[in-house]
């Protein structure tokens, strides 16, 4: 994600890391392309070969595109914030739960901490699965809607396979449990969150709680998985394709017919005047493509790996006010996820 200073005029129209000029290539494309079209009409055509011709048509065309493009980026925004939204909700909980499991267990001698790390290991591997479940881009999707046809269920795309291999060997995963999820499918955070389910119930059938506490280590497990559910909605379920196919022909039909339009009344001053405009239309769709999913890997996505593992650093803090710095082991969530990028 960019941090920019927003009360910056220099920090905000010189940054290219992120801008519309570098997340886009077709804008480059675009901008060439109609600039030589105003040049070659400027060169070689007399400017009343198109009198009142397209003026209207070009008003009308443009109407139409802004109020679909407007349309697109306030929807996309919506997506961008309600994702951001679920994600905090998911970061917010996984502190929660860390929080309830050291306080609400009730012992202190070794074989009792021994749980309490147990079951907080378990804890981070279900948020770090979530986080892996989530991060997809376009190219994953497709890998993945074709890889659901598997009749057994089994199916796991390579890069999801990586990252979990990544768990196990920063000690999220067992090597048992490792093996198990290779047959689990798409369906691994929610066998992780089990095996939370299983050593929750198993510690209060030890008589490690009380049984309304572990109810609300429960919850707050329930509320982690339901957010991120949420953040999945938006992940898996791109914008819809035939409003998004519609919007780019009426913009390629506009940019492109553009400078036979203000020939007629700009002449050579088209040459100047195209590129700016060219460049609102086509920032703005490049906005609206670029907020549609928050959970990739682009710019301008949400930093997931660095918010996660703040909140497993937290949540190891929130642990090592009960048990001590010795007993709390750190995990590495971010090496996990940045190894995604060897697959992108």
């Amino acid at each position: 994600m960019i941090t920019y200073d927003g009360k910056s005029y220099v920090d905000v129209v010189f940054r290219w890391k992120g801008s519309i000029l570098q997340i886009d290539s077709r804008m480059w494309i675009s901008l060439i392309c109609t600039w030589l079209i105003s040049v070659v009409l400027y060169i070689g055509v007399p400017a009343d070969s198109f009198a009142n011709s397209g003026t209207s048509y070009l008003a009308i065309l443009g109407k139409v595109l802004t109020f679909l493009m407007v349309f697109r980026s306030k929807l996309t925004f919506d997506r961008f914030w309600k994702g951001r939204c679920a994600y905090q909700k998911m970061r917010g909980t996984c502190v929660q739960a860390a929080t309830d499991i050291s306080i609400y267990y009730e012992k202190d001698e070794p074989a009792n901490v021994a749980k309490r790390q147990e079951i907080y290991r378990l804890l981070l591997a279900a948020f770090t699965a979530g986080h892996i479940h989530i991060r997809k881009e376009f190219k994953s999707l497709v890998k993945i809607y074709s890889g659901r046809n598997d009749p057994e269920g089994r199916w796991i795309p390579e890069e999801d396979k990586s990252q979990l291999n990544k768990m196990r060997e920063e000690g999220l995963l067992t090597d048992a449990e490792y093996e198990a999820l290779q047959k689990t499918g798409m369906s691994y955070v929610a066998v992780i969150s089990t095996w939370f389910s299983q050593c929750l119930c198993k510690d209060f059938q030890d008589k490690e709680m009380h049984r309304n506490l572990m109810l609300d280590i429960e919850s707050d497990l329930t509320k982690m998985i339901s957010a991120m559910y949420d953040c999945e909605k938006i992940s898996y379920n791109p914008f819809p394709f035939p409003y998004v196919q519609a919007l780019t022909i009426f913009l390629l039909l506009f940019i492109y017919s553009m400078p036979l339009a203000l020939f007629t009344n700009m002449g050579g001053w088209t040459c100047v005047m195209v590129p700016f405009i060219v460049l609102g239309f086509c920032g703005l769709d490049a906005v609206g493509a670029e907020l549609e999913d928050p959970f990739g890997t682009d710019a301008n996505d949400l930093p997931l790996p660095e918010w996660a593992q703040s909140t497993a650093d937290a949540c190891r803090v929130v642990m090592m006010a009960r048990d001590g710095p010795d007993a709390v082991k750190s995990y590495n969530v971010k090496k996990v996820l940045d190894s995604a990028q060897d697959w992108r």
